[in-house]
């Protein structure tokens, strides 16, 4: 039996040991993590119930999915987002690239959390069906994200170029200072991305994903996540899916 001295010594180093951050002015730093996700969903490939099940599985704060039907007569009047999002993803948001078979066909983005200044146009006149991508602003932890998502043209090599490089512009005077842009950039080859290259990027030349594994492109590594140096990557994964002819790409960060 441990006598009472004994005891009351054990109570109070344990007691010292607890207060000692306290003591000494010290607060555990809180780290604040970010998990993104993008695919191509093939505007829904009639599995639009086992494509919500894979998005939910994959986990990410925020998703942006391109060739999104909203309520299409090939997707029965369904709205994708509001599909593929049910039970977890309350904040979506739609840009139309073009009207399509009773209804709209374009960009969408997903996420836990709220988000605002919603943009689908940058340049003057410009329209997403030419610039090819939005953007939305989603709060976390007190933190404001840029998030971007990006769909280029695979049928002009040089309305490809003009969107990436506007693209690149826009992303680089961003003021914010988190910001990752995602999606399907339909390159041919890396050199395509030159002017990303202050950014670090999921997909590169040196360590490839073919996230691509239809037939009519040469090319398979289409899909691609570019982010700022304020984000770290911690881990990264594609997930392999015949729910389209892409395989999606997540990404988790601490944000610093």
């Amino acid at each position: 039996m441990m006598k009472k001295s004994s005891l009351k010594f054990l109570c109070v180093a344990v007691c010292c040991l607890m207060m000692f951050p306290m003591m000494v002015g010290f607060t555990p730093e809180k780290t604040t993590t970010l998990k993104v996700a993008t695919w191509n969903i093939l505007h829904g490939n009639d599995v639009m119930e086992a494509q919500h099940r894979q998005i939910i599985s994959m986990g990410a704060d925020v998703i942006s999915l391109q060739e999104v039907d909203e309520k299409t007569e090939r997707v029965d009047g369904k709205s994708c987002l509001e599909h593929l999002g049910k039970g977890r993803y309350y904040f979506n948001s739609f840009a139309k690239e073009m009207d399509y078979k009773g209804g709209e066909y374009g960009l969408g983005i997903m996420s836990k959390y709220y988000f605002g200044n919603e943009k689908s146009s940058f340049r003057e006149g410009g329209n997403l069906a030419r610039d090819g991508f939005m953007k939305v602003e989603m709060q976390k932890d007190g933190q404001l994200i840029s998030v971007y998502n990006v769909h280029f043209s695979y049928q002009s090599d040089y309305e490809r170029q003009r969107q990436i490089q506007l693209a690149a512009d826009v992303f680089a005077a961003d003021p914010n200072r988190y910001k990752v842009l995602m999606g399907d950039f339909n390159i041919k080859n890396f050199d395509e991305l030159a002017p990303f290259e202050d950014f670090n990027m999921l997909s590169t030349e040196e360590k490839p994903l073919k996230t691509y594994h239809g037939k009519d492109w040469d090319t398979k590594c289409l899909d691609n996540i570019i982010y700022t140096d304020t984000l770290v990557m911690k881990k990264s994964k594609m997930v392999y899916s015949d729910l389209s002819d892409h395989n999606a790409l997540v990404a988790e960060f601490e944000m610093r």
